[in-house]
């Protein structure tokens, strides 16, 4: 999936990926996951200037699958940070970028679907931050395993 979005990294952007934790991890919904990571980095890629890091960070422990995107864009105006999830919004400070305000309204119904939490912290011009927390499912609750 990395690979796919590397494709569409601006002149200069790179990911900085780092996995830890356990190897046998768990079993989560393999469809709703990559809708989570595809719209987050997505977003990374779209809202950092070129020459960019984007960090994507996974751990998994015994009880948990966390993701960290991070990147160091246009930030999100304090003021509009409680509608960020909200289902068609879009900031003011996005200029002409394109898209459809759907993209964190999915991640954050994907998040509550497989029962885990998500947060935020966000700068204007210092970029976002974005951490989410999956309870590991045990085989016998699975879906898809990832």
């Amino acid at each position: 999936m990395i690979d796919n979005l590397k494709l569409t990294l601006k002149s200069g952007q790179q990911i900085n990926f780092d996995y830890t934790g356990l190897t046998e991890c768990g079993y989560w919904d393999k469809q709703l996951l990559k809708q989570i990571i595809d719209n987050l980095l997505s977003n990374a890629i779209k809202f950092s200037p070129e020459n960019a890091v984007i960090n994507f960070y996974v751990t998994v422990d015994e009880h948990h699958l966390k993701l960290v995107i991070q990147d160091r864009g246009i930030g999100i105006p304090a003021e509009e940070q409680d509608n960020l999830f909200e289902i068609f919004y879009r900031g003011n400070n996005i200029g002409l970028t394109p898209g459809t305000g759907m993209g964190l309204a999915i991640v954050k119904k994907s998040v509550s679907l497989m029962k885990g939490q998500i947060n935020f912290t966000s700068q204007i011009d210092q970029g976002t931050m974005f951490n989410i927390s999956l309870p590991v499912l045990s085989q016998d609750k699975k879906s898809h395993q990832v």
